[in-house]
């Protein structure tokens, strides 16, 4: 399968064996950024993370390798750039590989490999590095493995994409190994980030959006739900989901700079409990410029602590001028 055997890349290797601080491997689509990390790992220990498709909605917390360990960063391009900025910053030893620039103290460039090293490669592997992965695409024959590849593409591996794509146990197996025999699919997942991309693209609109509401109702992170519902665009339906779900797509929206939806949210979130909502309501009121009513929301007694305490004083202040500048 793809990228297996790394050829030509003496060069780039050796940049970032003797690198300090943190790499950065840019380059587009299909230049080999990914096979890099991938030696990377064989050779020390490490702590991974990757981007994708709803991962720049999700909040996440610092990474703390154990000593010693280097964190690689895969397709940082669809990270939070200021959660990726600050990992750089804090960082003794990380690899990052990403489309677009960023801070580092060492920038790698994969190069074009030559004739005679593109020769030794298989036509998928060549048609990745040229950034086209629809030929592999293309090989998708059966209506339920194409039902299987779109709700991984959405949501991931595992029953919920089984459940997405409406599959029983046994006809979902089935569609994971036709997947794997076309090239699709390798081990738990895509062969390749640009596969996903390309089955995620091809999802009409309407079925996309459909898809990740139902998913948000299935995963059992409110935060992952969140960011679900937040692919959904303008087909929003909070009907039934989970209070929770709507205190972290209210937060969502709030560090989007959209005080006025994430205060609608937060007073819905109210309506149905108190539970996690002082915070969250106080901070969206701060937002669009309610004060006092603020103060009030903040004064009032938090039913869970462990939520309240996700807004800090500092955070509350943060979020009045993202809001000012909203309005």
């Amino acid at each position: 399968m793809p990228f297996v055997e790394l050829l030509e890349r003496e060069r780039e290797l050796a940049a970032i064996a003797g690198a300090r601080g943190c790499v950065l491997i840019t380059g587009p689509a299909g230049s080999g950024k990914t096979a890099l990390l991938d030696r990377v790992a064989r050779e020390r220990e490490v702590v991974r993370a990757c981007g994708g498709p709803l991962e720049r909605w999700i909040p996440r917390p610092p990474l703390e390798p154990p000593p010693g360990a280097t964190v690689l960063i895969d397709d940082a391009h669809l990270l939070d750039p200021r959660w990726v900025t600050e990992q750089i910053e804090r960082l003794d030893a990380a690899v990052v590989a990403s489309e677009t620039p960023l801070p580092a103290a060492t920038t790698v460039r994969p190069r074009p490999l030559s004739e005679r090293a593109l020769a030794r490669l298989d036509d998928d592997t060549r048609a990745l590095m040229a950034g086209d992965p629809l030929p592999i695409v293309a090989r998708i024959a059966t209506p339920a493995a194409l039902k299987l590849a779109r709700a991984m593409a959405v949501a991931g591996g595992g029953t919920i994409a089984a459940r997405l794509a409406g599959l029983d146990v046994r006809a979902a197996v089935e569609a994971a190994e036709a997947l794997m025999a076309v090239g699709v699919l390798r081990g738990d997942g895509f062969a390749h980030p640009l596969v996903r991309h390309a089955i995620y693209g091809q999802i009409p609109a309407r079925e996309r959006a459909d898809l990740h509401a139902f998913a948000a109702r299935l995963v059992p992170d409110p935060d992952r739900a969140a960011a679900h519902l937040q692919a959904c665009g303008t087909r929003l339906d909070t009907h039934g989901l989970d209070p929770a779900v709507l205190d972290s797509l209210a937060r969502l929206r709030l560090a989007q700079g959209r005080a006025g939806e994430a205060l609608a949210l937060a007073r819905e979130c109210a309506r149905r409990t108190r539970t996690w909502t002082g915070a969250t309501l106080a901070a969206a009121l701060a937002a669009t410029g309610r004060t006092s009513e603020a103060h009030d929301a903040r004064e009032a007694p938090p039913t869970h602590r462990a939520r309240e305490d996700v807004w800090s004083l500092d955070t509350l202040g943060s979020l009045r001028t993202i809001g000012s500048r909203a309005a």
